[in-house]
Order: C-alpha cells, then sequence, then structure tokens
C-alpha cells in the first residue's frame, strides 16, 4: 500500500477521506491542502499559492470537525497552536471549498460506496475511524487514536495534550481498542511501529501490536552504493 501511495498521481485521485486538523485520515492541513506534492504528495511544502495536491478530487471531512475548524468566532478566539491549525485548515481547504469539491458527512452516512465510518472523536470533535474491506480483510484506519503506543496500548485511559476532549479520546481509544481486536481487523495507523498495519492482541497487560509480516524490497538503484544518500 505505501508504495501505491507514494507512486500515485494527485490528478487520477477523485476522493479524499479524512479528519480536519491534523491527518489524512485527514483532510489535515498538512496533507490535503494549497500545496504541492515533492517529493511526496504528503509533504508540506509552499500553501500560499492557493494551489490544491488533488486537482480533481472532492475532499470528504466528518461535519462535527468542519464546524469546528471553520467556525470564524472560535478561529478569533483561537490562540498558539489552536490558532495556527484554524488558520491552516481554512487556507488548505480553502482551493475545494470555493471549487464546491468540499463535502461533509456524518458518522451514520456512508462517505463513498465500500467505506465505513466508526465515531472516535476526542482526539478532534469529529475524529474518525474508517472502515474498508470485509471479513478477514477488514482494515480499521483509525487516525490518531494512539499517540504513544508503547504507553497507551498498556494503558488506553493515558491522554494526550494534543486531544481536543481528553475524556472523550480516552472512550474512543478503548472502543477502537475492543473493536479492533475482538473482530480481529486489521489496523493501519501513524504512530505504530513500522510498518504501521497489523493486529491488536489483548494479553494480561492491556494490548500488544504484532505488525504484518513483511520482507525488505530489493533496490533498484543503478547508482553505486556510495551515491546513496538518506534525506
Amino acid at each position: 500500500m505505501p508504495a501505491v501511495v507514494a507512486q500515485a498521481d494527485p490528478a487520477e485521485v477523485d476522493h479524499v477521506r479524512g479528519q480536519i486538523g491534523h491527518q489524512i485520515t485527514g483532510v489535515g492541513s498538512q496533507r490535503v491542502g494549497a500545496h504541492a506534492p515533492a517529493p511526496r504528495p504528503c509533504r508540506r511544502t509552499d500553501i500560499t499559492e492557493g494551489q490544491p495536491v488533488f486537482p480533481r478530487a472532492a475532499v470528504h471531512a466528518v461535519k462535527a470537525d468542519a464546524d469546528h475548524w471553520l467556525d470564524p468566532d472560535r478561529s478569533a478566539a483561537a490562540t498558539g497552536v489552536q490558532r495556527l491549525v484554524h488558520d491552516t485548515v481554512a487556507r488548505a481547504l480553502a482551493p475545494y471549498r470555493e471549487t464546491g469539491r468540499f463535502v461533509t458527512f456524518g458518522h451514520a452516512d456512508e462517505v463513498v460506496p465500500g467505506v465505513r465510518t466508526v465515531d472516535l472523536a476526542g482526539h478532534t470533535p469529529g475524529h474518525t475511524g474508517y472502515l474498508l474491506g470485509e471479513g478477514d480483510a477488514t482494515v480499521l484506519f483509525w487516525g490518531d487514536t494512539v499517540h504513544s503506543h508503547s504507553v497507551q496500548l498498556r494503558r488506553p485511559s493515558v491522554a494526550a495534550a494534543a486531544d481536543s476532549d481528553e475524556r472523550a479520546a480516552i472512550r474512543s481509544r478503548r472502543k477502537a481498542f475492543d473493536l479492533a481486536s475482538s473482530n480481529r481487523w486489521w489496523v493501519g495507523a501513524a504512530h505504530l511501529p513500522f510498518p504501521g498495519l497489523g493486529h491488536l492482541r489483548r494479553d494480561q497487560y492491556g494490548y500488544s501490536w504484532v505488525p504484518v509480516t513483511y520482507t525488505p524490497v530489493e533496490a533498484t538503484s543503478t547508482e553505486p552504493d556510495s551515491a546513496l544518500r538518506i534525506a
């Protein structure tokens, strides 16, 4: 999957789904907004040009997040990091809103065919998980449900300072852990050990992370080893 995402042409993307304010699962400002996808589609560059990363895609976000981050009165009253997020989200989504390609949805709605939502509010007011696939192939993309896997898998009750509502975030984390482990869903997310895809296993200490089995990809570069550098 990472290789597919890295090689995708943004001009061929029809739908972007996620949460406003941080990730993509995000319509996060650093992911889909008015900036160029160089050298990776998700890397932040210059957002002052007003050009969307995805020139034809519709951006879908849960209404609770849109109402929160795009509210002008709330934005005017915000300070510090919160003000930065409000301002950046507004600029990032402007090209989509101006062209009628910003669409909100509720947690009971089907975003697009085949994509189901899971209400995981807390980190942001509309923080959302996405379910793709069926049966043993079901994957839950849970966004920022976990920030520190070494702490929160053992103690889901530990909150993060970045959570908009810490108590709600704790409830959602416990909900996601229970759903993923009891249904044996795959989990895909940031803030988890490489490669960020695996299963949760309940144990006597809480939960443990079982990553998908993977193997190294053979290098195809024709450059000599001495010419290769890690950015």
